[in-house]
């Protein structure tokens, strides 16, 4: 994948998939990672959106989103070398 095609996708929205907001320095460096001899590969565990309503849409509690994921840095082998 080409810089400027991950610069799209994590500067996009979707409905379906969190925001990922990184600061300018942090996504080049995201980029230098990705393109270089390194991969970042970033697993999602868990992702769950409360909108704080029970099903009868009644409140229950204050909206919440819990994010769980795991990142490591793949060599060009495609071993871990760091996470």
């Amino acid at each position: 994948m080409t810089g400027i095609a991950l610069t799209a996708i994590l500067r996009s929205s979707y409905r379906t998939m969190p925001t990922i907001v990184l600061a300018d320095d942090d996504l080049r460096n995201v980029i230098a990672i990705h393109t270089a001899d390194y991969q970042l590969a970033v697993d999602v565990r868990s992702f769950q959106v409360s909108n704080g309503l029970d099903v009868t849409e009644q409140p229950t509690a204050r909206p919440m989103t819990q994010v769980a994921f795991a990142a490591n840095i793949l060599d060009d082998n495609g071993r871990i070398i760091g996470s």
